[in-house]
């Protein structure tokens, strides 16, 4: 008897799996181009897990500049009260407390030593699409008012693996999407009093350091153009 070809069902299916791998890597990755989320991380901060130093200082009433707190744990954050900075809230129109965090150079930011320039903030978290977003089209505002001395600052607070944000991540985000200063928040004290359970806040100070704008999460390039308008034209 004759016998019938089978025909070769494993070989037909090594190859069609083959091909759809084949297939898929030619294909743009899902997600936001400017940065990574669980589907697409194009953005991959590098390793650097040591955080930053902390409580080094051998007198409890020594302050260690590196978390702004003192050695007996005390969390408070440290406010610049020299006139006419003394502080009255985080609202419009409010004198704003000052922010105080490490940045991306080694470094440490300080509100109050910007001087007389207008300051633009924008808080979130690394793996928010309107936080990259926000810090892809940074530069460009920068550029454009910088003859008005605006001073923008980023800050941090998680890398988009979700991980607490460090030096090196911040360095990372700083380089990656072309920014001047990029803070980053190890002991959590600036999330809780400037941005609470919001994933992106945004805050423009004048001249004096009164809030004159912010935003819960998106903010428009053009409206956010115009509020910077309002306090430099």
């Amino acid at each position: 008897m004759k016998s019938i070809p089978r025909f070769p069902f494993p070989l037909l299916i090594a190859g069609i799996s083959v091909a759809m791998v084949l297939y898929a890597c030619g294909q743009d990755r899902p997600g936001f181009g400017n940065g990574g989320n669980s589907n697409d991380e194009t953005y991959i901060p590098p390793g650097d897990d040591t955080g930053g130093a902390d409580d080094t200082g051998t007198d409890d009433s020594t302050i260690d500049d590196t978390d702004m707190t003192d050695d007996t744990g005390d969390t408070t954050p440290i406010i610049d009260t020299s006139p006419p900075y003394t502080g009255e809230g985080y609202d419009r129109g409010d004198v704003a407390y000052n922010l105080v965090a490490p940045d991306h150079r080694g470094g440490e930011w300080r509100l109050y030593q910007q001087g007389s320039n207008p300051v633009l903030i924008v808080l979130g978290y690394g793996q928010s699409y309107t936080f990259q977003d926000i810090c892809a089209y940074l530069p460009d505002v920068e550029s454009e008012f910088s003859s008005y001395g605006l001073e923008v600052v980023t800050l941090l607070y998680l890398d988009p693996t979700g991980i607490d944000a460090t030096e090196g991540t911040a360095e990372a985000w700083a380089n990656y999407y072309s920014l001047s200063t990029v803070l980053y928040d190890p002991d959590h004290t600036v999330r809780g009093e400037w941005s609470t359970a919001t994933q992106v806040k945004t805050f423009l100070l004048d001249a004096d350091k009164v809030i004159q704008w912010s935003n819960d999460e998106a903010t428009n390039q053009e409206q956010l153009r115009q509020a910077i308008g309002d306090i430099v034209y």
